[in-house]
């Protein structure tokens, strides 16, 4: 193995490793309490944040279980794919999304991000802004999204 593939195997622990930090329950944000508060406050709770993975070799969408806390969608309910994603963004929103989310993934890129609202359970829309990394083999090839 040279090093040149060396370096893209440790490149591509890392994405798996900073991927599975992200899916690790205690990686979320806390809310911190202001200067000001009682040292005998309640402890800071954790803000639930819905977090993807998307193997694009197999076409496949990770959620944790912020999806179901904010959304109201039980994960085990939902599809595999990506329109677990794309059939909940609000259909004057979703073209254009789904058409930045391709152009990263085809244009090279390894950042995304956008607002758009996306569908709950009990049929409101949210507000969401999201973002994600892309995850690229050596030769450049998108193998997954992460956000």
């Amino acid at each position: 193995m040279g090093m040149e593939e060396s370096s893209g195997v440790l490149r591509l622990q890392r994405s798996i490793a900073l991927s599975r930090r992200w899916r690790d329950p205690h990686f979320f944000p806390v809310t911190v309490s202001p200067p000001n508060a009682s040292s005998h406050s309640a402890p800071p709770e954790r803000e639930p944040h819905a977090v993807w993975d998307w193997d694009l070799v197999r076409n496949r969408v990770w959620w944790n279980e912020g999806f179901e806390i904010l959304f109201g969608y039980p994960v085990a309910d939902i599809e595999p794919g990506p329109e677990s994603w794309y059939n909940r963004i609000h259909p004057d929103d979703r073209a254009r999304v789904i058409a930045g989310v391709h152009a990263v993934i085809d244009g090279g890129g390894t950042g995304w991000s956008d607002e758009y609202r996306f569908r709950t359970a009990n049929g409101a829309y949210a507000d969401i802004p999201d973002r994600a990394s892309v995850i690229r083999e050596d030769t450049g090839r998108a193998v997954r999204m992460v956000g």
